[in-house]
Order: C-alpha cells, then sequence, then structure tokens
C-alpha cells in the first residue's frame, strides 16, 4: 500500500508540473503578444514635450515607457502631459524612452548636461526590475543618476514604477519574484534619495489601493491607461514643487 500511494503521489507531481508548464506557456505567449501591442503603442504615441522660447521654467523628463507615455490614448492624457497642464507655462523637455532601464536614463540626462532646469523628472526603473539588473549594479547606476541630475537642477523627483508584479500580463508564477524584485529596487530607491536631495515618491505600497482591471492598464495589460496615470498623477501631485 504504501509503494502504491507513493506512485499515485509522484503521477500526481508530474501531472501538477505538466498543467504549470503548459499555463506558463500560455501565458509567456500573452505576454510576447502584450509587447507587440505596447510597440504598436509606442509608434502610434509622440511623447508629450512643448518648447517655449526663453521659458523661465523648464522641466526635463528621464525615464523609460512612463515617461514617453506608452498606454495613454494622447500624449495630453500621459503623466507628463498632466505634468505640463500643472505647469501651464513651463517649457518641457521629455527624452523618455520606451524600454529604459536606469542606465539609459543617464544616457539621456548626457544629452543635456550643460543645461540647467527648474525641475527634472526621473520616470525609471519598472525595467530594472523586469530585466532583473544585478543589484549593486543598480545601487551604483542610481547613485550616478542622482547626482548627474542634481548637476542639472535643484528641484529632482524619482518615481519609479511601484510593484511591477501586479501588472495582469505577468505569468501568475513570476509574479511574486517580480515582487520581490520591486521591493529590492524599492528598498534602494529609497535608502539613496534622501542622501542626495531626491524627492522620492512611493508608489509601491499606495498602488495596492488603486484598481488592477481593465480600466487601470492599457490594452497590453502592463503600461497604466488614461485612468491609471490619472491615478498616479493625483498621487504624485502632492511631491510637485512651486518652481
Amino acid at each position: 500500500m504504501p509503494e502504491i500511494l507513493l506512485i499515485l503521489f509522484i503521477i500526481g507531481a508530474l501531472l501538477g508540473i505538466s498543467a504549470m508548464v503548459l499555463i506558463t506557456i500560455g501565458e509567456v505567449k500573452a505576454m510576447n503578444r502584450a509587447s507587440d501591442v505596447a510597440d504598436g503603442l509606442v509608434a502610434s504615441l509622440k511623447p508629450y514635450d512643448r518648447v517655449i522660447d526663453k521659458a523661465k521654467r523648464r522641466i526635463l523628463v528621464v525615464g523609460d515607457s512612463t515617461a514617453y507615455g506608452v498606454g495613454a490614448s494622447s500624449p495630453e492624457n500621459s503623466l507628463v502631459g498632466r505634468l505640463g497642464e500643472h505647469y501651464a507655462d513651463a517649457e518641457i523637455i521629455n527624452l523618455g524612452q520606451n524600454r529604459a532601464v536606469i542606465a539609459d536614463a543617464l544616457k539621456q540626462l548626457k544629452l543635456v548636461s550643460k543645461q540647467k532646469f527648474s525641475l527634472v523628472i526621473l520616470l525609471v526603473g519598472g525595467n530594472d526590475v523586469t530585466h532583473f539588473t544585478p543589484r549593486e549594479e543598480l545601487r551604483k547606476n542610481t547613485q550616478r543618476l542622482y547626482r548627474r541630475a542634481r548637476k542639472l537642477s535643484l528641484n529632482v523627483i524619482h518615481i519609479p514604477t511601484g510593484d511591477v508584479g501586479r501588472a495582469p500580463v505577468l505569468p501568475r508564477v513570476t509574479r511574486p519574484a517580480f515582487s520581490w524584485r520591486s521591493k529590492v529596487a524599492r528598498e534602494i530607491f529609497m535608502s539613496l534619495s534622501p542622501e542626495n536631495g531626491i524627492v522620492f515618491v512611493d508608489l509601491y505600497d499606495i498602488e495596492t489601493k488603486l484598481p488592477v482591471d481593465q480600466t487601470f492598464y492599457a490594452v497590453d495589460f502592463f503600461h497604466p491607461s488614461d485612468i491609471g496615470y490619472a491615478a498616479w498623477f493625483e498621487i504624485i501631485k502632492p511631491y510637485l514643487p512651486r518652481i
């Protein structure tokens, strides 16, 4: 009898593993399709910016797809578009790029290294989670990002994505790993931002109170929709300085 139970247990375990593999393969395919959808969103959207000759207030935005505005129905409905509405007479220079990591944001800052700004917004960090940037490399790059940004402005705000593991497009079996990685990145940002004079906006805990449904996410189920970006902006607004 014990041998039969052991055999049944092994068979059950194998069936369970097989089912999990099949589910995971299906979800990975769905994630790849969503990535294609995101590329389509990028192709159909222009990042929000605004050129004003001899502007008294200048705002620089660097970062990833959230800076670019992927998921929004129009540039004005993106996070940076809402920032432009808030600072109605400010020039907005947006260097955001889809899929950028912090190392890429460093290159973006280098493009304007001889300029000065009233405010610098860093919308980056989420892709370092999904790309599994090694912890020490992430720490070093973040330190360099903060120091370089502070040379451009006295006002620097870092707004990385919160819990990446909440995105519906991610395979269910991988979500805990992405949530853990989000926490690791968050700890690095929270430890380095005060000593560098950076305002860090922590979306991780606040996002747990936001809905995870079709209204919050865009059609790729990864990037925020118009509603998602609006919710983010309401969280961020109290941190915006008078410039």
